[in-house]
């Protein structure tokens, strides 16, 4: 997000400062370019999503992604745009973060089946946010967001081992 002007004035009431605030952000939300997962457009570009296990691929899918404004996106995409794999932990998961406190970690079992969903969860003017969610019998293990960036290679790690790569098809290592 970028603000092209900025001028001072006088401190606002309390009240004032809410009315400004929110036109301010509604103003920005409606004239700015962000990026799109699924959505219709002429410049249309790739980008790959993977999510490894000990570098071994279990799940990889090449995104159609869209530089557009906001009130350009039809409803109907986010239907179309959720994804989902499962997979079986070939051995100890560790977790750290989500339901794992402090500094001790969350381990889970040699075979573990677990259900990954993933979707966009957000939108910027120089990146995508997409949810990650992992979950097995027992519940969440993580429910994370990662950024991707259009015009770079970002990677997260979801549990020790687990990793989610995302790159433009121009920033894919072959």
């Amino acid at each position: 997000m970028a603000i092209t002007a900025c001028t001072r004035a006088s401190p606002p009431t309390a009240t004032q400062g809410h009315e400004q605030h929110s036109t301010l952000t509604a103003a920005i939300a409606d004239t700015g370019k962000e990026w799109f997962w699924y959505a219709p457009c002429q410049d249309q570009q790739s980008l790959t999503l993977s999510v490894l296990l000990d570098q071994r691929v279990l799940y990889a899918e090449t995104i159609p992604i869209c530089y557009i404004l906001r009130a350009q996106i039809v409803d109907s995409i986010h239907d179309r745009s959720k994804s989902a794999f499962s997979f079986r932990a070939p051995r100890p998961l560790v977790w750290w973060g989500y339901r794992a406190e402090d500094e001790h970690a969350e381990t889970t079992a040699t075979r573990t089946a677990f259900e990954t969903s993933i979707w966009q969860a957000g939108a910027d003017s120089d990146l995508l946010l997409i949810g990650l969610a992992v979950i097995a019998k027992d519940g969440s293990h993580m429910n994370t967001v990662h950024i991707a960036r259009p015009q770079a290679a970002d990677t997260g790690e979801l549990a020790d081992g687990l990793i989610v790569i995302t790159a433009t098809a121009a920033n894919v290592r072959r």
